[in-house]
């Protein structure tokens, strides 16, 4: 999800007046994978924030029960 995010936020940013950013001609370029890097790097330490509060509160065997009961529904989905 986090890395979902990031590109997300890289894409949403990346057409400024019609005019890709990343191809490296454009200095602003620099400045957006700058502005992504930083937000990636935020949602992602308070994701692992978040995962560690529960691990501490509810233990290793819930986030196993939740992690077979996504990996089940994304197998659904992907049929």
């Amino acid at each position: 999800m986090v890395s979902i995010s990031g590109a997300g936020g890289k894409r949403g940013l990346s057409r400024i007046g019609g005019t890709p950013l990343w191809r490296g001609r454009n200095p602003s370029g620099v400045k957006v994978r700058r502005i992504t890097t930083v937000i990636a790097f935020i949602t992602a330490w308070i994701a692992v924030k978040i995962f560690l509060k529960i691990v501490e509160n509810y233990g290793f065997k819930h986030f196993g029960y939740y992690r077979i009961l996504i990996g089940i529904i994304f197998l659904l989905i992907m049929r």
